[in-house]
């Protein structure tokens, strides 16, 4: 059952101390990104398996009117799909709403459509978000929905969350008994694996084969970032494939990997399902494309067995409506169970010396540890410190309130103050930071943490403006926009400005909505015309808000000069343009050389007149 724990950490004294072991990252260098992303294609199996794995308990319970615990909500946009394979399609969303949770609406766009031979179907996610609130690890990428899921909120407005398609060409039985005849495919168990993948079942891998001199390259990140799925890939030796000094992305080493046929995905909670063993992903000695690495081995989870939903392919009379044990865990693995650590990092460098309170907010699928949510918190003397400890807070709250605090105490002036929160949860003993942990795999994991600076600021405002070259006097006035931040706030963005060396009243720009974006104008008037020949030169001031009233000017020095120009209408010049080309149009001999003739062939071109040409010149 899903909980949430509206902190608001409350300052109550310190626990003790722990020693820091990691070098401080600040939040600022993990921003928010999003990028596009490729579909996972399934495959048919032409043999017929007549094999039957149930729907799970919860979506039985479901249908049969019993209570469910809260669940996902899957809204699908339907193209080109026929009536009753719109109910197979709507049987394998009812399955995955019946086992996750999300506050957010998952999205699918589906299509029925004419695929290559033998694809039954294919899907992905169409966005992946890295350093989103409330993950669990800093620089990954999230699938959309997951990301959505986890930071609690619509990260992609109305866009769809997962794009499939599904081909029209085959045989398929779209009856919900699972009991599909020979040389039919099912297409809820069809439906289900693809969903399975836009939800996360995928490693984003990529495999390039160059000439044998030099070895096949593969890689496993996007943009130099892994997804969640690829940090828990490891060979048989136990390595992860996400190390860098192991498997540079993109190498030859890796490669090697994706085609050992020797590829798990390492998981304490699948461990928990399987005594132990991992579960092993399709990585044959040959790279498939579209399928490698991003499905569960075909030879060891065979037809029938409860966890061949995520296998490379379906064969024809199976059918598989239930994702399985290993799948789920490795879902909850990757964040589909989880305990989000909200924390909006409101406090800024401040000039003032102060107590500082820290929110945040924590939503748990399970329970919380009693006492587990605590404020990690060191001062350093402006700089990070190393071997630096960390004060601990506990979290408390007032009997009977979901609301938490935690003060900081006033740690003077000249002092940096970083910090970072963590909870755990009863279900799956696993332990959560905001931010994220920076995952490594080859040394301890680095904890990012929040910081601001107590003290007089001396750092002035980061200021951007593009000039314009030029402006026609038709189009005045002279749009200014700019864009300023700073530490402590901005306080101005101004314009001095002359009109042919003479100065004319100084202006602030309008702040704009995302508070970063300063716009305004210089216009002609009546009582102080602009008109063309004028020249406009002028400088902007950026002050931040500090006791300082630092400031940054742009540009450095001088000031941007833009001409004011008019449109001159253009005269005609009559001009006669000769050219060998149409003297040679009268009569042209092409010779024509053929092995199979003696004689050239003759073409004769049509005559072209010589006209004279009026051509516009612009002065």
């Amino acid at each position: 059952m899903k909980k949430l724990l509206l902190l608001s950490l409350l300052a109550c004294g310190a626990l003790g101390t722990a020693r820091a072991q990691q070098k401080l990252v600040s939040q600022a260098e993990l921003p928010l990104e999003s990028r596009p992303a490729k579909p996972v294609i399934c495959y048919a199996r032409p043999e017929n398996m007549h094999t039957y794995v149930a729907p799970p308990a919860q979506f039985l319970n479901r249908t049969a009117g019993r209570p469910t615990a809260d669940q996902a909500r899957i809204e699908v946009t339907y193209i080109g799909f026929p009536p009753d394979a719109r109910a197979a399609f709507q049987k394998a969303v009812d399955i995955w709403q019946s086992l996750l949770f999300s506050p957010v609406v998952i999205r699918v766009e589906a299509r029925w459509e004419a695929l290559d031979e033998g694809v039954l179907g294919a899907a992905g996610t169409t966005q992946i978000y890295r350093n989103l609130p409330g993950a669990p690890k800093s620089n990954i990428w999230y699938p959309v929905a997951l990301a959505e899921k986890i930071a609690g909120q619509d990260l992609n407005g109305t866009n769809a969350d997962i794009s499939a398609e599904f081909s029209s060409n085959f045989d398929w039985y779209l009856g919900l008994d699972g009991l599909p005849p020979a040389g039919k495919y099912d297409l809820v168990t069809v439906v289900l694996h693809e969903l399975g993948h836009g939800l996360g079942f995928v490693s984003a891998s990529s495999y390039t084969d160059p000439p044998p001199a030099t070895g096949a390259v593969a890689s496993l990140n996007s943009s130099g970032f892994p997804w969640v799925f690829s940090t828990y890939i490891e060979n048989g030796g136990g390595q992860r494939l996400a190390s860098s000094s192991l498997f540079p992305s993109p190498s030859v080493n890796l490669a090697a990997q994706f085609t050992s046929n020797d590829l798990y995905f390492g998981s304490p909670l699948v461990n928990a399902v399987t005594n132990g063993q991992r579960a092993r992903l399709y990585a044959p000695t040959k790279y498939d494309g579209g399928s490698s690495i991003s499905h569960l081995n075909e030879t060891s989870y065979r037809a029938g067995d409860p966890n061949s939903l995520m296998t490379p392919q379906v064969g024809a009379a199976e059918a598989i409506q239930n994702p399985g044990p290993i799948t789920l865990k490795m879902f909850d693995e990757m964040g589909w169970f989880n305990t989000a650590i909200r924390h909006n990092p409101s406090l800024r460098d401040t000039e003032t010396a102060q107590d500082f309170v820290v929110r945040a907010n924590v939503v748990s699928d399970g329970t919380i540890v009693p006492g587990s949510v605590r404020l990690y918190y060191r001062v350093d003397n402006g700089t990070d410190v190393p071997g630096a400890t960390d004060t601990v807070l506990p979290m408390t709250a007032a009997s009977g309130s979901t609301q938490y605090t935690a003060t900081i105490p006033n740690p003077g002036l000249g002092r940096r103050v970083s910090y970072y929160i963590s909870a755990a949860d009863v279900e799956t003993g696993r332990t959560y930071t905001a931010p994220g942990v920076l995952l490594a795999t080859d040394a301890p994991n680095t904890q990012p943490r929040y910081q601001f600076f107590v003290g007089p600021d001396v750092v002035p405002p980061a200021l951007v403006h593009q000039p314009a070259p030029f402006i026609f006097v038709s189009n005045l006035p002279l749009v200014l926009t700019a864009q300023a931040s700073d530490n402590i706030g901005v306080a101005s963005v101004s314009v001095e400005y002359s009109v042919n060396g003479v100065a004319r009243p100084t202006f602030n720009l309008t702040r704009q909505a995302d508070n970063i974006t300063y716009r305004g104008s210089i216009a002609s008037t009546a009582s102080a015309p602009i008109v063309a020949g004028d020249l406009i030169a002028y400088r902007l001031i950026a002050r931040d808000a500090s006791s300082n009233a630092n400031q940054t000017v742009s540009p450095a020095s001088g000031a941007y000069r833009v001409p004011v120009v008019s449109i001159k209408a253009p005269r005609l010049r009559t001009s006669i343009i000769l050219t060998r080309l149409q003297q040679l149009r009268l009569l042209t001999l092409w010779a024509m050389a053929s092995p199979s003739r003696s004689q050239p062939a003759l073409m004769i071109w049509p005559f072209t007149p010589l006209i004279p040409t009026l051509m516009p010149i612009t002065r």
